[in-house]
């Protein structure tokens, strides 16, 4: 596009010194191996972090067993990869993640710890995976708060009673939330849960803050300098070694502390994709 923005995997590297990473994988071996081979090569020197998710795409732990074999098995770059992986989240389809052998889920947790995901849908549900074998919640916004604070609980009590601080964990991500409520919300529930790396993904899709009013534009940059820039023209995410601040979010309104205007947002009814170019202008 040519916009100032970095578009490919390489050039955010490079702009924003990238050092986490979260890679797909969707339930084909040979797909999923090929493609981390060609992932891993363009990954940055020096330290590594990764997260594969899975989202449910294999229905059988023996096939991620091959994945991983595969991986820890192959090039220089493929071995670095493997052992960069901090944990595996919901890689089995919900149908079968709960209900595989708890041999099969420990050994899978013994090479990288397993996180649930999608199959997160009671109360109960992290305790009963942990008796499976697996480590790991993910927590997000729509998950709700008090369920991420009794699963952050849990995890210190597991944590302590097997004399492993860290043992037992919460993951964060985003899913594709954009500015101004939902990403700063989002991003005030990960650091009220002490998480400090999360999936950060919504500034992908869109061009900076360009979706938003003029007023709500400067009042972000007015209120939150430290998490939006300019940037070639535009207001932004601010991202810098990797990193987004967000000591401004110390405000009411779960971290908003921006006036949204409502007159200027598209009413529903009636609307149609289609017309997103017309109402953007």
């Amino acid at each position: 596009l040519n916009d100032g923005l970095p578009q490919s995997l390489e050039e955010y590297i490079e702009r924003q010194a990238l050092s986490y990473f979260k890679i797909k994988v969707g339930g084909d071996v040979d797909a999923d191996a090929d493609r981390l081979a060609e992932i891993a090569a363009v990954l940055p020197a020096g330290e590594l972090t990764v997260s594969l998710d899975g989202n449910e795409q294999y229905s059988d732990p023996a096939e991620l067993v091959q994945l991983l074999d595969r991986l820890q098995s192959g090039s220089p770059a493929t071995r670095r990869l493997y052992d960069a992986i901090l944990y595996l989240e919901q890689p089995l389809d919900r149908r079968v993640a709960l209900e595989s052998s708890a041999d099969a889920v420990r050994a899978l947790s013994a090479r990288k710890p397993m996180v649930i995901d999608e199959s997160d849908e009671t109360l109960k549900t992290f305790r009963h995976s942990v008796e499976l074998g697996y480590r790991g919640v993910s927590s997000k916004a729509c998950k709700g708060m008090t369920k991420a604070l009794a699963n952050l609980a849990l995890c210190q009590q597991l944590s302590d009673r097997a004399g492993e601080p860290g043992r037992y964990f919460v993951t964060g991500e985003d899913l594709t939330n954009v500015a101004v409520v939902a990403l700063n919300q989002d991003l005030t529930h990960l650091a009220a849960l002490g998480i400090t790396h999360a999936e950060r993904n919504g500034h992908h899709y869109v061009r900076g803050l360009d979706y938003l009013p003029t007023t709500e534009r400067d009042a972000c940059m007015a209120r939150h300098a430290g998490l939006y820039e300019q940037q070639h023209g535009l207001t932004a995410l601010a991202i810098a070694q990797g990193r987004i601040r967000m000591g401004s979010l110390q405000v009411p309104g779960l971290g908003v502390g921006v006036e949204i205007d409502p007159q200027t947002t598209i009413p529903l009814a009636g609307w149609h994709p289609e017309d997103l170019e017309k109402d953007l202008g």
